[in-house]
Formats: C-alpha cells, sequence, structure tokens
C-alpha cells in the first residue's frame, strides 16, 4: 500500500469535523485485525455492543477515503477528454443531479466523481443527517441517507474497474483494490445497504474475481 499513499498526497481524505462517533466505535481495531487475517466475512459483522449507526458511518468514511485514494492515481488518464461521461462499462452512463427539482447534468467522470466526494463530504459533516449521538439518529437512516451515498461510490469502483485497471495494474496494487471491492460488496449485503441493482457497476468484476 506505500504506493498508493506515497502517490495520493494531494488527494484529501475527509474527516469529519463530528468525529465523536468514529472515534468511539469500538469495533474499529477488531476489524482492522480481522482484515489482517483476510477473513472480510467477519470483518463485517456488527461487533457486540456496537451500534449499527456508528458501525455504518464508521465505514461511509472508511470507503469514501480509500476510493478517493485510487481514484487519486487516475489523475493522468481520467480526464475530461479521455472520460467526457462518467460511465460504469459500455452500457452504464450516469448524470449528476443534484436534487429532484434539478435536470440532470452530463459530466465528464472526473467532474462527476469530484462533486460525488464534495457531496458525500457535506452529507458525512451534517449533524442533522449524522448525528454525533447514535440515538438522534433519523428512523429511516440507513435507506433515506446512507443509501444513496453507497449507491454512488459504487458507481466509483465501476467506472476504476470498467475503464482504468490497467493503470492499477501498472502500480501494482489491484489486490488491494479487490480486497476493497469485496470489503465493500460483502458490508452492504451484510446489513442491506444497496438494492439488487445497484451493484451492476460491479456484479460482474465481483462474479469473476469471487464467485459470489
Amino acid at each position: 500500500m506505500k504506493k498508493i499513499f506515497k502517490r495520493t498526497k494531494s488527494v484529501n481524505g475527509i474527516k469529519r469535523k463530528n468525529t465523536t462517533v468514529v472515534q468511539n466505535c469500538s469495533g474499529l481495531k477488531k476489524v482492522k485485525e480481522t482484515l489482517g487475517g483476510n477473513d472480510l466475512k467477519k470483518a463485517v459483522k456488527l461487533p457486540k455492543n456496537e451500534n449499527i449507526n456508528n458501525w455504518v458511518t464508521l465505514h461511509i468514511v472508511d470507503f469514501r477515503n480509500k476510493i478517493a485514494l485510487f481514484h487519486g492515481l487516475l489523475q493522468n488518464s481520467c480526464t475530461s477528454k479521455s472520460c467526457p461521461i462518467m460511465t460504469a462499462g459500455n452500457n452504464l452512463e450516469y448524470t449528476w443531479i443534484c436534487n429532484k427539482k434539478s435536470q440532470p447534468q452530463k459530466l465528464s467522470a472526473q467532474s462527476y466523481i469530484n462533486k460525488l466526494f464534495q457531496w458525500t463530504d457535506e452529507q458525512i459533516n451534517d449533524e442533522s443527517l449524522f448525528p454525533n449521538d447514535p440515538e438522534k439518529y433519523l428512523k429511516k437512516w440507513q435507506s433515506k441517507i446512507s443509501y444513496p451515498i453507497f449507491r454512488r461510490l459504487t458507481r466509483i469502483l465501476g467506472h476504476i474497474y470498467h475503464h482504468h485497471f490497467q493503470v492499477i495494474q501498472k502500480n501494482g496494487i489491484e489486490a488491494h483494490l479487490n480486497t476493497l471491492l469485496l470489503h465493500f460488496y460483502l458490508f452492504t449485503k451484510e446489513f442491506s445497504l444497496l438494492k439488487k441493482k445497484d451493484y451492476l457497476p460491479i456484479l460482474s468484476i465481483i462474479n469473476e474475481l469471487y464467485a459470489i
């Protein structure tokens, strides 16, 4: 992983302004230890006495930052010229929608992904959406708040795999990306955070790599 950190110093990782939730997540150490043992199915399980909202929030921040690291390697290969439209394979094209009243915007993959990271950061640092007190989370928080974040992050993973995997291979970090992909897939499946159709950007890759 040294190559990733060395070559992505300009990539900004998000740290929640309201850090109590993440800092107090008792399962964080357990996750890291389990990942070291390559047992991702155990890593995604909710630790005993851990709050589910804390657990999901921790992983939203973690996945966002790790995906940003990999995308940071693509500064020279993912440009408005090489990727004028946000796609994840030949059949999946995405437009950016700020809200329900706005018109869909066709953006380059780079612009789309940058907007997505900015939007995700704004969501995470909004106390009304991600409160420090786990008891104050909305009843439908997972479906209303976390769902669109995970859905959109899936699109970035799909774009990286379908259009820039050679760059990842040249840097010798495909194993790290594959581990991140599997971790993301198993976690979202464990807690039913995505719908079946939302896995389309990465489903063929998951099936090919892990035969799940």
